[in-house]
């Protein structure tokens, strides 16, 4: 067993350890303190020894060009940093631009041309494309290189898209629209078809002062007329315009399509307290021992306005439904639904998923019927 330490060798050691202990914790920190330093320093070496990507501008408007024109503009990226840049083309942004890059790799204080090529289009009023170019800078992996501008369209349509006004039963529905070049002197009256059967389709020149609002030389009103007998309810379709071919300016006939949409009303709309989403009225949640009416409006939307009920079929059996002329002079198509709960209807749920039902029968040639679904609720007494 190791002889232990004499006590009074401690009582001499200890003042040493008093004095030296400050001047041991400073060399440490100061040991510290020169790593640090030196870490320091190699990371700013390595930083100054990275490529740095660096682009006078990102972006190119050139202005306003003539529709299918091809453009060009070169982007010049520098090196500021202390090694090589590395640089590669990755994908572009459409078919109609692509880029050519001079030099791949870039050393320092030197600087690679990016050189893009695009060609506008013949029916848009402004162009906007772009090249990616990836590099070896960890600041800036990507740059997206940006060109725009205005262009002359060839071709085009004045609106562009279409909303009809919500129209009644057996009216029909007519839209005009503007097609026009800013590019060609004479255009020739195109042949406009429309994707509705029935639909009627005319071409009118216009004056200057409507061409002038669209900065165009030349173009016409397509008007159209759909047919009057649509069904109720949304509709869709397509205005398809086809002017002669430009032989001076394209090659190939261009095709200009106007979208549109719109809404017949309905012959028979109901309105009223409970009416939610189309098809679903709320009668609410009552309890037995009252009877309770429930008053809807019916408008007839018909060149006949009369509506008899000539049957009514209900989902709780129990429900009740009479129609009688609102009364409003001059107003003969609008008429009061009463749908009646009774005193003594039994407890029931119809509501959330499982709703009830009512058809009411009428006697008109074109509104044969009247079906709605029914959120209703007899609750047990309190």
């Amino acid at each position: 067993m190791p002889n232990p330490i004499p006590r009074h060798t401690l009582w001499y050691a200890l003042p040493l350890l008093v004095v030296a202990g400050p001047f041991l914790a400073w060399g440490a920190s100061n040991f510290l303190i020169q790593r640090e330093d030196l870490q320091r320093q190699r990371n700013l070496e390595r930083v100054r020894a990275m490529p740095d990507a660096v682009v006078e501008a990102a972006e190119h408007d050139f202005g306003v060009m003539d529709a299918l024109a091809e453009g060009t503009h070169t982007f010049v990226i520098r090196n500021q940093g202390g090694g090589p840049l590395e640089l590669t083309l990755a994908e572009a942004s459409a078919a109609t631009i692509r880029g050519e890059i001079d030099v791949p790799r870039v050393l320092p204080g030197q600087a690679a041309h990016l050189r893009v090529t695009w060609t506008t289009g013949a029916r848009e009023s402004t162009y906007r494309g772009g090249v990616l170019l990836e590099t070896n800078d960890t600041s800036h992996r990507e740059i997206r290189l940006t060109v725009h501008g205005a262009v002359r369209v060839l071709i085009g349509a004045e609106p562009q898209r279409l909303a009809i006004p919500p129209v009644e039963p057996g009216q029909a529905a007519t839209f005009s629209t503007l097609v026009y070049s800013q590019a060609c002197d004479h255009l020739t009256p195109p042949r406009a078809t429309c994707s509705i059967a029935g639909a009627a389709c005319t071409v009118e020149p216009v004056s200057g002062g409507v061409l002038s609002s669209v900065q165009a030389k030349s173009g016409y009103q397509v008007s159209v007329t759909l047919p009057a007998d649509l069904p109720s309810g949304p509709y869709t379709g397509v205005v398809r315009i086809e002017p002669a071919a430009m032989a001076s300016l394209a090659e190939e006939p261009l095709v200009v399509e106007v979208p549109f949409s719109g809404r017949v009303l309905r012959r028979l709309a109901v309105y009223g307290t409970g009416v939610e989403e189309p098809g679903i009225v709320d009668l609410g949640i009552h309890r037995p021992g009252q009877a309770y009416q429930h008053r809807l409006l019916l408008k007839v939307r018909d060149e006949d306005p009369r509506l008899n009920l000539v049957r009514a079929e209900f989902t709780p059996a129990f429900l009740q439904a009479s129609l009688v002329p609102a009364g409003v002079e001059g107003r003969e198509h609008l008429y009061h639904l009463e749908i009646t709960i009774p005193a003594d209807a039994p407890q029931c749920i119809y509501r959330g998923v499982a709703l009830g039902e009512m058809k009411l029968r009428f006697d008109h040639p074109r509104i044969p019927e009247l079906a709605l679904r029914l959120a209703v609720a007899v609750m047990p007494p309190r």
